[in-house]
């Protein structure tokens, strides 16, 4: 592990994917994402950023409780999926200053705010109640290229992670948290995702 691009207690400490994490995203989202996230640095979250973030080409930030090991718990492995699949994204929108193109990633403060309730929406609720959420029920998408912000795509690819790696260790799933893992293996199937992952919840939650 080195640190570097700063001075002092500032410092930006950085560090390659372990064999483990490519390991788990080849598993949960295929050999893309793993071979993406293997030349990717990782690198410790400046103390004037949030949680996590992915918006440089070949950076990912996470923040410091997960930065050493994001594999130790469910949490930790929604946030490498996520980050890693902003990587993914930048591959198929490729902007020519580097980043991620923000207009679709995020077109307005609003619109942000609008798409982070309504996944939190998604994941603690039940989603497939008639009338009260059948704009925002997963079960609508057939595949991710149907949902247009990329924030809400790394959501989902971010939950699925998290709610897969939860199933594989044996951590119990409520309902809804069984029924968006059943419908987030159906979108990323739909999207060209065959992956171990998907192939194991397909088959013990069918």
């Amino acid at each position: 592990m080195s640190a570097s691009d700063g001075k002092g207690k500032n410092k930006v400490q950085k560090r390659s994917a372990t064999i483990q994490e490519c390991n788990f995203l080849n598993a949960t989202l295929g050999k893309f994402a793993g071979d993406i996230l293997s030349t990717t640095t990782i690198s410790r979250v400046p103390f004037n950023m949030g949680r996590s973030a992915s918006v440089i080409w070949k950076t990912i930030y996470i923040a410091d409780d997960y930065f050493v090991n994001p594999l130790g718990n469910a949490d930790g492995a929604e946030i490498l999926a996520h980050e890693t699949w902003h990587q993914v994204q930048y591959i198929a929108n490729r902007a020519g200053a580097g980043l991620i193109p923000l207009p679709k990633l995020y077109p307005s403060a609003w619109d942000r705010l609008a798409i982070d309730e309504r996944l939190i929406e998604q994941m603690g609720v039940d989603v497939y109640n008639p009338g009260d959420y059948e704009k925002t029920d997963i079960s609508r998408y057939n595949s991710l290229n149907d949902i247009y912000y990329l924030e809400s795509q790394a959501q989902l690819v971010g939950k699925y992670a998290k709610l897969y790696y939860k199933a594989k260790n044996n951590l119990a799933l409520t309902s809804t948290e069984r029924n968006a893992l059943i419908e987030m293996n159906r979108i990323l199937i739909n999207s060209g995702i065959n992956s171990e992952a998907s192939q194991w919840v397909s088959k013990e939650f069918h």
